[in-house]
């Protein structure tokens, strides 16, 4: 009851007329720092001289020379990486209506600030640029550019709300372009769209209905795609991973009539894996299999926040206003944490990084720390790991993700590590032979 009491309140208070957002804004969060009780190191002449020049040396960044190798031949036995893949770069009338004219997930990048000293922002693009993926070129750069850094295949997000498609045309284009052969699934984000990027708002801008015919009709949507060449299946079945798996009403039934329709149109079974992206704790309880899933998989960096390490006081912000967390990436890897707690048929996942102040300003995630050296003993320990299971139906690891710039979280070459993040995955997947 009280849960429901607060959930209103707070949708009250974002959706009202009365009080104009930046207020709204400014009263969240002077709340949240005050119930935090944070403090930020005060910075002396000196620190702020260090972190002008930082500001400063944006400008002398060079791109990075490219990584010599040899070429990549899949082995049968090598992992299968899936990466996560987000659609929103190019504008469309529901961005142009909501954000701004033109604006798309560069918009968010491109005006990212560093929050403290020796924080590495803005993240900008190198060898792809701000590319525009209504350009077909576009789309098989990066194909190849997974492919030859042993990238198995992509998941695409997929936004349908009760037949109203969002971020469509990346997809269709991938599927419809005789020259990309690349192995692809697709991962429902079913939920609603809301405001919550600008200014942690509860606005909805686009609703997910929450009825049980709704979830049911979702799967027309995707019909024509598992049954693509390239769709990616486990154990002959097409995947299909839902984002918000909690969410689906009446679980079990909506995923029964899932099946029994793909199986009926199209000939084909489906493999539906739950992204796990609350602590693991629910996790552990949780018995999925009951409601028809055939497995679960790790959404990083949420699941084991437990065992993340809190350096946020150790950092020294420029703002009087930071509310949100830092964390050391090099102590999740080397002291091997996201392998502290061990759950059946859950899914391995791996993240390069993870900054979403670009999104959220001072209100982010943030993992410190981050190189591509930690990164490849991540994918690498990861890949050992899943070979000593008997309890997966296949050998694939999720990467968050492909290009989630605005999370901070991506492998496409950056212009301060070049491909090395990329790299890292070539690495980690062909050392794991031996």
């Amino acid at each position: 009851m009280f849960i429901k009491i607060k959930e209103k309140l707070i949708s009250f208070f974002w959706n009202n007329n009365f009080v104009p957002e930046s207020l709204k804004t400014f009263i969240h969060r002077s709340l949240k720092r005050f119930f935090k009780n944070q403090k930020n190191i005060k910075l002396s002449n000196e620190d702020n001289k260090l972190y002008i020049k930082q500001i400063i040396d944006i400008q002398k960044t060079k791109f990075p020379i490219g990584i010599n190798k040899d070429k990549y031949e899949r082995d049968k036995s090598d992992a299968k990486i899936i990466a996560y893949y987000l659609p929103q770069y190019y504008p469309t009338e529901y961005n142009d209506k909501w954000w701004g004219k033109g604006a798309t997930e560069w918009t968010n990048v491109s005006k990212s600030m560093p929050q403290y000293i020796g924080h590495y922002q803005p993240r900008l693009p190198a060898d792809l640029g701000f590319y525009d993926l209504r350009i077909d070129e576009n789309i098989v750069e990066q194909v190849n550019l997974a492919r030859e850094y042993a990238i198995y295949g992509f998941c695409f997000y997929f936004y349908s709300f009760d037949g109203k498609r969002l971020l469509d045309v990346p997809l269709d284009k991938f599927v419809n372009n005789k020259n990309i052969d690349f192995p692809f699934c697709l991962c429902w984000c079913n939920e609603n769209w809301t405001k919550q990027w600008a200014e942690n708002s509860d606005v909805v801008l686009m609703e997910q209905s929450k009825n049980v015919d709704s979830y049911k009709n979702f799967v027309r949507d995707i019909e024509k795609y598992i049954t693509h060449k390239n769709y990616i299946k486990i154990k002959g079945k097409a995947v299909l991973v839902i984002y918000r798996p909690r969410l689906i009403p009446n679980a079990k039934e909506v995923i029964e009539h899932w099946r029994d329709y793909i199986k009926k149109h199209t000939g084909e079974e489906l493999y539906i894996i739950a992204a796990a992206k609350d602590s693991y704790k629910f996790y552990e309880k949780w018995e999925w299999e009951k409601l028809g899933f055939d497995a679960i998989s790790e959404f990083l960096p949420g699941v084991y926040e437990d065992f993340y390490k809190d350096i946020t006081k150790q950092k020294k912000f420029v703002t009087d206003y930071f509310t949100g967390k830092v964390y050391d990436y090099e102590d999740l890897v080397n002291n091997r944490k996201l392998f502290s707690i061990k759950i059946k048929k859950m899914y391995k996942s791996v993240f390069p990084m993870w900054d979403n102040t670009t999104r959220r300003a001072n209100n982010g995630i943030i993992f410190d720390g981050s190189n591509p050296e930690l990164f490849e003993k991540m994918v690498y320990d990861t890949i050992v790991e899943n070979k000593s299971r008997t309890d997966l139906d296949d050998n694939i690891i999720f990467v968050n993700a492909w290009n989630e710039w605005s999370e901070g979280a991506y492998l496409e070459p950056d212009r301060k590590y070049g491909k090395a993040y990329l790299n890292a995955i070539l690495n980690a997947v062909t050392k794991s032979r031996f």
